[in-house]
């Protein structure tokens, strides 16, 4: 498949360009030969440039012309943050401990408060900072599941998430299928849950943002219960861009729902050297079927998709 670089932009100091190029070619021969075995060399020097622009001022990718959606290293969990026209959605936040990161990053971009806040399911590893992140951003809107009784979780960071949207009174939305609403000029739908599944994962809220023709689907933990639930609901789920279910499980990323899906660029959020081996080789074998672009956040760090209405450029930087 055909790779999407970053157009340079022009510069007035043509001596900072002629270092950062010499500088990548060094890195982008180094990383081939020492690296991980990635295709993409040609998108990890765009990444450099990227880095380097942002650090000198030249270079800007943060969703204010276009979608940006960053898919943040968290360790072993989820934490996205898309930004569309300057409007920003935080969708999960990994584990507690990981707020500094998260306030930080809102911050790099520009960021000083949250449109939206979704939190796909209550597990720590995706609402575990949640509660720190929405204490210190002003926070229009939480987007959040009405769970039956018998699965409503007594842990303290739900517990906690709960008395911080209640305290800063934060508008409540029930995610429902079929919800649209919008982020600057995105459009947000609820894809699921359609039906509650038998545990938390399978109760995970399905997003899918569209914006001038690029698609992403984001789907927390949901595994081929919830995912068959999806396909049985008939609604389109045709996407570019797909974070993939519950970091690459086995149990998730059926063949049917790839194929329904059918995605360009795949992202897996998973922890370096996790207990659990995610991501498993049955499910990248099948994402490999239909697309070679897969970006891990264990071993890239964090990674950001950007479509400006013509082109996905993506970025990422090591991992530390």
């Amino acid at each position: 498949m055909q790779t999407k670089t970053e157009q340079k932009r022009k510069n007035k100091n043509p001596l900072i360009i002629i270092i950062c190029v010499l500088l990548l070619v060094t890195a982008a021969a180094v990383f081939s030969f020492f690296g991980p075995d990635l295709s993409e060399i040609e998108e990890f020097a765009s990444s450099a440039y990227r880095r380097a622009g942002h650090s000198l001022g030249l270079v800007n990718d943060y969703g204010e012309n276009g979608i940006a959606v960053h898919y943040l290293y968290v360790g072993q969990g989820d934490c996205e943050i898309v930004i569309c026209d300057g409007h920003a959605m935080l969708i999960d936040s990994g584990e507690a401990g990981n707020e500094n990161k998260i306030i930080d990053y809102l911050h790099t971009c520009g960021i000083s408060e949250l449109d939206y806040a979704v939190a796909t399911h209550p597990h720590s590893d995706h609402i575990g900072s949640m509660p720190a992140v929405l204490e210190n951003i002003n926070t229009k809107n939480i987007l959040m599941t009405s769970l039956p009784y018998e699965l409503v979780p007594s842990s303290w960071c739900y517990s906690s998430l709960l008395s911080v949207i209640s305290e800063s009174k934060i508008n409540f939305i029930e995610a429902r299928a079929g919800l649209i609403f919008n982020l600057g000029g995105a459009s947000v739908t609820v894809i699921a849950p359609a039906v509650y599944g038998s545990d938390l994962n399978n109760t995970s809220i399905i997003l899918r943002v569209d914006y001038k023709g690029g698609s992403y689907i984001f789907q927390g933990d949901a595994e081929l219960e919830e995912e068959d639930a999806v396909l049985g609901s008939g609604v389109d789920i045709d996407c570019d861009v797909i974070k993939i279910g519950h970091h690459g499980a086995s149990t998730s990323s059926g063949e049917k729902y790839l194929k329904a899906v059918s995605p360009k660029i795949a992202v897996i959020s998973c922890g370096k050297n996790n207990e659990f081996g995610h991501p498993h080789d049955s499910a990248v074998k099948r994402i490999k079927f239909y697309t070679d672009r897969i970006y891990r956040t264990d071993l890239l760090s964090d990674i950001t998709v950007v479509f400006d209405g013509k082109e996905y450029k993506i970025y990422y930087g090591d991992n530390k």
